[in-house]
């Protein structure tokens, strides 16, 4: 009898350390997904700095979920796993929802480093004069523009950057570039 008490109060102290350890991501995750759900009324106004507010918050929570799960998540397995494919998905979303906003309103993202794929087809060539290189402008009604050290061979392109913003527009400086085949 005094195996079983012994035996029934070491599981209970693991099923009283596994909740102490769940909950809190219990909580993120409930977090996430009343900040993931703002995002959508924002992007239905057009608000694309309240997005891009809303972006970051989920960033930051879902930093914060995976945080906790791998430092003392492997407690329990099975919320472990299942806590992992949530923050995997939670970044998807926030890559998608970077996407979106780079496609309505690139300036919200001045300073983020992006990754996005460019259609050079309809792109105007701009002659700067000084530096080497090309400067392409992406949009005809958007200041956007794309600097590449050399003329791309592909008119599609898949690349990553630093969104900067001046006076002039938003240019993308890319430091990887990967032509997309159609």
């Amino acid at each position: 009898m005094k195996r079983i008490t012994t035996a029934l109060k070491i599981f209970f102290a693991y099923i009283t350390l596994c909740g102490l350890v769940m909950f809190p991501c219990f909580i993120a995750e409930e977090a996430i997904q009343v900040a993931v759900w703002g995002t959508w009324p924002a992007q239905d106004a057009k608000d694309w700095e309240l997005v891009m507010n809303g972006c970051k918050i989920v960033d930051n929570i879902n930093l914060t979920l995976k945080i906790i799960n791998y430092s003392i998540g492997w407690i329990q397995p099975l919320a472990f796993f299942s806590y992992r494919a949530y923050a995997n998905a939670t970044d998807y979303y926030v890559e998608s929802l970077r996407a979106k906003i780079f496609a309505h309103a690139p300036e919200v993202l001045d300073g983020h480093i992006i990754t996005a794929t460019v259609s050079l087809k309809k792109a105007r060539v701009i002659d700067t004069g000084e530096e080497p290189g090309i400067l392409y402008q992406l949009s005809a009604h958007k200041a956007l523009y794309l600097y590449l050290k050399e003329k791309s061979t592909s008119p599609i392109l898949r690349i990553t950057s630093m969104v900067e913003v001046n006076d002039h527009g938003v240019f993308l400086y890319p430091n990887s570039i990967i032509p997309v085949r159609q």
